[in-house]
């Protein structure tokens, strides 16, 4: 059972873990979209990090006067939401004719390495990309974050040695990202 609780106040409360939607962008040669933290980002303890991931907190949008949704039938999506609401918000993706890809749950990530590991559960979603959105992806938040381009996953393994990566896309990167998604 989940309940939304203040983020300022479970952000560094290890005793429980938020539910973070975690897009992970692939192109149709099995490229992946890579970009870093900058510190105006907001989250001290991600500056200067690469990632593969896109993610963002799920809010409980859908309040009706005070009300939370408790039936199946009319509840919505919290994690869809979230997902579309984080790609808004962080990346360009251009408007393509009979849409820009396929998503589909790839597994969870749940880290105890560091303090935001400890605070956070991960929802990995593969975004399989076609060539045209691909091409137009990039960053939005240019002030928070840089794009780092697409990347194989044999390159992603070399790229390891090179640049450092949050914990979630270097155990992404370690397991082994798909070559198709």
């Amino acid at each position: 059972m989940g309940r939304f609780l203040p983020r300022e106040g479970v952000e560094t409360d290890e005793t429980w873990r938020q539910v973070i939607p975690y897009l992970v962008l692939a192109d149709p040669s099995g490229a992946y979209f890579v970009y870093r933290r900058l510190p105006a980002s907001g989250e001290a303890r991600l500056v200067d990090l690469h990632s593969v991931g896109v993610g963002g907190h799920i809010n409980d949008e859908h309040l009706t006067a005070g009300l939370h949704w408790t039936s199946p039938a009319v509840r919505p999506n919290l994690l869809a939401d979230g997902l579309q609401r984080e790609l808004r918000e962080e990346l360009v993706l251009p408007v393509v004719p009979g849409g820009v890809g396929r998503l589909r749950l790839h597994g969870f990530l749940a880290l105890d390495e560091t303090p935001v590991d400890r605070v956070h559960v991960g929802v990995v979603v593969l975004a399989g990309l076609t060539a045209e959105a691909a091409a137009g992806c990039g960053v939005r938040e240019t002030d928070k974050l840089e794009a780092a381009g697409w990347h194989t996953p044999e390159r992603l393994g070399t790229m390891m040695h090179e640049v450092a990566f949050e914990g979630w896309s270097r155990t992404l990167i370690e397991a082994g990202l798909p070559r198709e998604v």
